[in-house]
């Protein structure tokens, strides 16, 4: 999501009618479908907001650099990338699940599964 003065431009893969919402609150909503790993805006914003930990569906490293690089070439000097993500902890997991097992498998035992 990117802001443009009272102009709110959406991009998402899972296109949705804009909320009454924002045009209750005066803001102009442009709805777009795409990819963020391709996000291009005409002009550059202020503020661009990635949310529902969006990020996290990036397969790669290398998805994850090309987003931030189309995120930063967008942003106006001073501009703003904000987005919500979470650090998985594998002990409080365990505690809302009244697991017994807390201990942490390697990051290196998961490669190669899929």
């Amino acid at each position: 999501m990117a802001e443009t003065s009272e102009q709110l431009i959406l991009t998402t893969t899972s296109p949705r009618p804009p909320t009454p919402t924002a045009a209750q609150a005066g803001v102009q909503l442009d709805l777009r479908e795409g990819d963020m790993r391709e996000f291009t805006l005409d002009e550059q914003a202020g503020l661009i907001y990635c949310p529902f930990r969006a990020l996290l569906h990036l397969p790669t490293w290398v998805d994850r650099r090309v987003t931030f690089e189309r995120v930063a070439g967008s942003l106006r000097r001073g501009g703003r990338f904000a987005w919500n993500a979470f650090a998985f902890d594998h002990q409080i997991a365990a505690r809302w699940t009244d697991s017994t097992k807390t201990n942490a498998a390697p990051h290196d035992s998961l490669r190669g599964r899929r």
